[in-house]
């Protein structure tokens, strides 16, 4: 099978075959481009007709490969967890700031209509860091490896999530500094008793937002619907939790820009 003959796969958009033999051959699209008649490497050619079918059916590229790139570093993926997004990289170098304590309360554009919210909760510096609704890892494996001496917790209410996260923190090595358990919001970490900054990118869009058609059928919903109108039933718990619990220091959270507002109200009627 030729380059040519690949990206004539029935039904396949071509900038989708495009983007997707360029993976598969380590090379870029004006490299594919100029060898339509190349043939292609034997394991390549096998896996062609299967993967050109589900890219072909909406079946988000990420899953069909099975990583996704973040922050230069590949993470595995498939449908327990949400893709990673450009924006959460954005709420990692947030994440980093505010570590170094370099940033203070902040709000910070990180997409259209999409904010990273910093909102310090006491003076104490965090020991720990713990990423509620991790997913794919890809936030708490980032900061484990911008910080050598850092220690994680990262939670989710999936164990399926968590399985695979916890092969991405072994591909990347640091496991043995990041602790999975499972469980809503904070609740897995009740027993905490060391200052600790909270991280996290969880669900908050609204119940009425139409997705595309790519999302909502391979998509986690439950890592994306955030629970009401506004979408920031999810995300208005966990600030409450984060808020009752003694040893959180901060927020450093991912939300629509219209949700700020509402945590800063709550955080304003707090006893913090």
């Amino acid at each position: 099978m030729t380059i040519d003959e690949a990206l004539r796969f029935p039904g396949l958009a071509r900038a989708d075959g495009e983007s997707m033999l360029s993976a598969l051959l380590g090379q870029d699209r004006a490299w594919l481009l100029s060898r339509p008649d190349r043939s292609l490497p034997e394991p390549v050619a096998d896996f062609w007709p299967h993967a050109a079918a589900r890219l072909a059916a909406g079946e988000p590229a990420a899953y069909v490969l099975g990583k996704e790139t973040f922050l230069g570093r590949e993470f595995l993926v498939d449908p327990r967890v949400l893709i990673p997004r450009a924006c959460t990289e954005r709420l990692v170098a947030l994440a980093e700031g505010v570590l170094k304590d370099e940033i203070g309360d902040a709000t910070l554009e990180i997409d259209i209509g999409v904010a990273g919210v910093h909102r310090r909760l006491s003076t104490f510096t965090p020991e720990l860091v713990i990423e509620v609704g991790t997913g794919s890892g890809c936030i708490a494996a980032s900061l484990a490896l911008l910080f050598k001496n850092l220690h994680l917790v990262a939670t989710d209410i999936s164990q399926d999530a968590l399985d695979l996260a916890e092969l991405n923190f072994e591909q990347l090595g640091v496991k043995r500094r990041i602790e999975t358990k499972r469980g809503d919001l904070l609740s897995p970490v009740l027993d905490v008793k060391v200052p600790f900054l909270l991280v996290s990118n969880p669900p908050y869009v609204p119940d009425s937002y139409a997705f595309q058609r790519s999302v909502h059928a391979y998509e986690p919903m439950l890592a994306l619907r955030g629970r009401g109108e506004r979408g920031d039933g999810i995300l208005l718990d966990l600030v409450r939790a984060a808020v009752a619990h003694p040893f959180c220091t901060g927020l450093v959270l991912e939300c629509r820009e219209d949700q700020v507002p509402a945590i800063d109200a709550l955080l304003s009627k707090s006893k913090r």
